[in-house]
């Protein structure tokens, strides 16, 4: 494990749940003192199916609100096909760091790669709205090799990550939980275009351990080709993925610091 990944070694921060590692201004199951009596059957199976709904952009306390227990957690995460549950405050931060690229990178055009069902890209573009700094984004692409549409509303690209990228030029471009054993960043950094990407995702399960995140060896893969890593710890704390349940058997349990699932930045030098 990466040694700026550092997990057990890390006491959690004073305005964290020292539990959970959920922020306090957030909240969670810990600092509410959420009891499972306190919420009916039928509210915590309407929250649940909320979840899904493809515009809904849910807190990260009514994610921890919708699952009293474990069995609740890992039959969820069973059923759905499912790596990550974006949250507000989650979306919030990861637009705010975006936006403050704009400074460095000009207005941002990005392209998000392996999109799945296009939420990510949906949540980014809205969530700038709100905040006022769409102008800020020229284009936010969601594309997929494979062809999901949620609606008339959402539609993800039909193309090739590195079709994707040729075609749409992006100075940032997007990966949440690339497919295990597969690194697609190597073809990323050939791109002149690209400035930066950023990787979403458990390290350990996303890409390739060594040649998608690096794991400190004498030379990196991402240094090699002029790139360095920075671990966005202020996202990753809010982070809310299916891994929460093997890496720590209850999202909701003891001595959980850190959410398994990482967002790591690789920016050109």
């Amino acid at each position: 494990m990466f040694k700026d990944f550092a997990e057990s070694s890390v006491e959690p921060p004073s305005d964290v749940c020292k539990e959970c590692g959920t922020p306090k201004q957030i909240g969670c199951s810990h600092l509410t003192k959420l009891n499972n009596s306190e919420i009916s059957d039928t509210s915590v199976q309407i929250a649940r199916e909320r979840l899904l709904e493809p515009f809904h952009l849910p807190t990260h306390a009514e994610i921890m609100k919708a699952f009293p227990s474990y069995d609740d957690w890992h039959k969820f995460w069973e059923k759905n096909h499912i790596f990550e549950l974006w949250n507000k405050e989650y979306i919030s931060a990861l637009v705010d760091y975006l936006a403050d690229r704009v400074a460095k990178l000009g207005k941002l055009r990005i392209v998000e790669i392996g999109a799945g069902d296009g939420k990510l890209s949906r949540f980014i573009e809205l969530v700038a709205q709100e905040k006022g700094l769409d102008a800020d984004f020229e284009m936010i692409m969601p594309t997929d090799s494979n062809k999901w549409v949620l609606n008339d509303n959402i539609s993800v690209v039909k193309e090739s990550y590195e079709d994707a990228i040729n075609i749409f030029r992006p100075n940032i471009v997007l990966s949440s939980w690339m497919p295990p054993g597969q690194d697609w960043t190597k073809t990323i950094r050939q791109f002149d275009c690209v400035k930066e990407y950023i990787l979403i995702g458990d390290c350990t399960n996303c890409g390739d351990l060594e040649q998608t995140w690096g794991n400190f060896n004498f030379e990196e893969p991402f240094h090699v080709d002029s790139f360095e890593r920075e671990v966005l710890l202020d996202l990753h704390r809010l982070q809310i993925s299916r891994g929460d349940v093997f890496a720590h058997h209850n999202v909701l349990g003891t001595n959980k610091t850190h959410p398994y699932s990482w967002t790591v930045a690789f920016k050109r030098v």
